[in-house]
């Protein structure tokens, strides 16, 4: 966990600051040499993409991790400060190599069969959603690896590496287990979504990665019983769920697919157990529990089959809405009521339109890929697409600068000292008065020449990202 903390401290103070714009360019393209091809492979290879589904970044080295799902693999690319478009992946688990991509039956440890949900934990484990074999599995040391077609060490869901069965739902049971998290505290959430719940591996007392192969949960989301997997719309029930993620404040938050819907269950590791039954208390694209709501639309407010969610350090809730072909952004997401509206659209120009595209811009049916790093990128798996998009923050705060003291006055000096502060996340770099530089950034000083009669001053600071405050004026008039 330290490793993640302290980046996430070193950043948090300019997350707030930028942002990806509304309907931003991505600047980035994996799977695609280019932002208008999205044809799938006819060969594979080490830089090619075939439905891309879960991916997840490593906030120490930035490696980017991406599920291959058409391909039966895991790919890792290098840094994401280090990639050009089309770049090729350096290493590969679930196939002994970059062009290859059979599935094995039965399976084995180094195997993969429609991977989709990938998660990282703190020592650097990867876990992946193994779906259509009803698994679980984690590679140990997958960030420094070397080696392709690494083994898993750990698989749940199955008693064993070599079954694949999608057996009733039970105790240590999984059918097409797609999102995944690791939280804080070592917990492993899967989203079982063939079986309409969300399952927790690990306790308080026992990380995920202690377990035992083919351990049984530690709690449950969507069902009353551990042994049913009815699908229903109360703030009990889900339908479908595909993604899940953490917030800071250890509320777990469900895509719940079917319902056309994310949901909220504050407190989830302390809250979930095998005995009681929890209920959702947050929830946004519906406007409440209590209708028993799961219309889907396209608005600020409504989605169609959400399939990504992803809470990040800066108090921002982002959903992947499949059905209309855009992420969404619910801001400042601790004070974000129920069935509120959303605050931001990527991928469409406002929030009415559910188009497919093959540009920059655009995404068609784009699925549980999703990722905003501390850094403030968001990164998309643009499935239909059979490419990976990053989108760069841009700071979207200006810079705030005042006058202390008197700023409409008369004087019979010929000059004076004119002092104030000035903010930004980001930084200010320079504070102008008139067409003089200020001595100082956040707290600032100019000496001004004044003219016989009215002098108007206009005071503007600018941040690094070259944004500028709203000018604020000094009216000093000279005797």
């Amino acid at each position: 966990m330290f490793r993640w903390l302290v980046l996430l401290l070193l950043t948090a103070a300019s997350a707030r600051a930028i942002s990806v714009a509304p309907f931003a360019s991505a600047d980035l393209v994996l799977g695609q040499t280019n932002f208008t091809t999205g044809s799938a492979p006819l060969a594979v290879s080490a830089s090619r993409l075939a439905q891309p589904a879960g991916l997840v970044v490593d906030p120490t080295t930035g490696k980017v991790f991406v599920a291959d799902t058409g391909n039966n693999r895991i790919l890792r690319f290098a840094s994401a400060s280090a990639l050009a478009n089309g770049a090729n992946a350096e290493l590969v688990f679930g196939q002994p190599d970059l062009n290859t991509n059979g599935s094995a039956s039965p399976p084995t440890a180094s195997s993969l069969d429609s991977p989709t949900g990938l998660a990282l934990d703190a020592s650097g484990r990867l876990w992946v959603a193994d779906t259509d074999n009803h698994r679980v599995l984690m590679f140990p040391n997958a960030v420094s690896a070397e080696t392709n077609g690494r083994a898993a060490t750990l698989v749940l869901g199955q008693g064993n590496f070599t079954s694949e069965d999608a057996a009733p739902p039970g105790p240590a049971t999984m059918n097409a287990p797609q999102g995944l998290v690791v939280d804080s505290a070592g917990l492993l959430w899967v989203a079982d979504t063939a079986n309409n719940r969300v399952l927790r591996f690990g306790s308080s007392q026992i990380p995920a990665a202690s377990l035992a192969n083919g351990a049984s949960v530690g709690g449950r989301f969507g069902q009353a019983s551990i042994t049913s997997n009815s699908a229903g719309s109360t703030n009990l029930e889900l339908s479908a769920p595909t993604a899940v993620s953490m917030d800071a404040a250890g509320t777990l938050w469900i895509a719940d697919t079917g319902n056309h819907r994310v949901v909220g269950f504050p407190s989830a590791a302390i809250t979930s157990g095998n005995n009681n039954a929890t209920n959702a208390s947050r929830i946004v694209g519906q406007p409440d529990f209590n209708t028993g709501s799961n219309t889907p639309g396209t608005t600020i407010s409504r989605m169609s089959s959400p399939v990504g969610v992803f809470a990040d350090a800066a108090d921002n809730l982002w959903v992947l809405d499949q059905g209309n072909n855009r992420v969404l952004r619910f801001a400042t997401l601790s004070a974000v009521q129920n069935g509120g509206p959303a605050t931001r659209a990527i991928g469409q120009p406002g929030f009415t339109d559910g188009s497919s595209g093959l540009t920059a811009r655009r995404f068609s049916a784009p699925s549980l890929g999703l990722a905003v790093p501390a850094n403030g990128a968001l990164w998309v798996s643009d499935t239909g697409n059979n490419r990976v998009l990053r989108f760069s923050p841009t700071d979207d705060t200006a810079p705030t600068v005042r006058i202390l003291g008197r700023r409409t006055f008369t004087t019979r000096q010929v000059s004076l000292n004119l002092r104030g502060t000035a903010g930004d996340d980001v930084g200010v770099i320079r504070v102008t008065v008139g067409r003089a530089k200020a001595r100082g950034t956040t707290v600032w000083n100019c000496r001004v020449l004044l003219k016989p009669g009215r002098n108007v001053l206009k005071v503007v600071a600018f941040d690094a990202s070259g944004r500028r405050s709203a000018p604020v004026l000094a009216v000093i008039t000279r005797e």
